[in-house]
């Protein structure tokens, strides 16, 4: 068992990185691009990378659109699923708008008030290259749509944090950082590939812009949040943006973790107070 002590633990790191991230208000705030991204193309493959913190329940979430102002072309949309979670669906369409690409991930939730990473990599010339992990955990279900086709990037408008396009009403509350889309299929079962994004600690990992992606937006602060550090060209900030209060790059709290193996707690001569009816618990618990 090792014991992490960062930041809020026992003996705290004496001063913690500043928080990452840009809050979205969910009433006009979101990123768009009013023509296609620089050198952009269509494409068979894809990795796409974002981290998201949702503080609203109840509504759809496109964090990413490289769909003009329907739904087509590419989306990643988050799916209410209950008034604290979301479902992951992925869309891919074909320039004749044929839906090439689809998949509601519905046993793996985006989950409130915490920030969430999400992974995806795709080769639609073989079914054996799809994969998508969020927070690590790798959704192996069934894809509903999956065609040898190229998905549809090249669009004349891009949206960011926009459910609809271009709408503000369709924009929602949460908070954004490290969004990544480049046309490069990445077997993400092999953990160094995983490592470009998410780092062994949970955190996004640095070195993004070096993989030259058409759309790196490392959304570190308000400030910069419309900066592409890919090759396709920066967006513009709709509404007034803030920076977020806690970012994927911080530790939230000291904890231990525990190997799988044959670690456990154990005290044989703790002191018990008797039988009773009422009790309280609390633990903090990641799997």
């Amino acid at each position: 068992m090792t014991t992490e002590k960062r930041l809020l633990g026992v003996n705290p790191v004496a001063s913690g990185d500043g928080a990452e991230g840009v809050s979205f208000d969910g009433e006009n705030d979101y990123l768009s691009r009013s023509s296609d991204l620089v050198g952009n193309t269509d494409s068979k493959t894809l990795t796409c990378s974002f981290w998201i913190y949702p503080t609203e329940g109840g509504e759809y979430i496109r964090p990413i659109s490289i769909a003009g102002d329907t739904i087509q072309g590419f989306n990643i949309i988050l799916q209410p699923n209950t008034p604290t979670r979301w479902n992951l669906k992925v869309t891919g369409y074909n320039s004749s708008d044929t839906l090439i690409v689809n998949v509601t991930a519905t046993d793996f939730k985006i989950t409130k008030n915490t920030w969430n990473h999400v992974l995806v990599s795709l080769d639609t010339t073989d079914a054996a290259k799809r994969h998508i992990y969020t927070n690590e955990l790798l959704y192996a279900s069934s894809w509903s749509s999956y065609t040898n086709d190229s998905i549809n990037f090249t669009m004349s408008t891009h949206n960011i944090n926009n459910y609809n396009g271009g709408a503000a009403a369709s924009t929602t509350k949460n908070r954004l950082a490290h969004v990544f889309l480049d046309y490069t299929y990445r077997d993400l079962s092999i953990e160094s590939n995983r490592r470009l994004f998410i780092d062994s600690d949970g955190k996004p990992a640095s070195g993004q812009a070096d993989l030259s992606p058409i759309l790196y937006l490392p959304m570190t602060d308000a400030d910069t949040a419309g900066d592409n550090a890919g090759t396709g060209g920066d967006f513009t900030v709709n509404g007034v943006l803030a920076t977020a209060e806690r970012g994927p790059n911080q530790y939230n709290c000291s904890a231990s973790e525990f190997d799988g193996s044959n670690d456990y707690l154990e005290n044989s001569s703790l002191s018990m107070p008797s039988d009773s009816k009422l009790f309280t618990v609390s633990l903090w618990y990641n799997p």
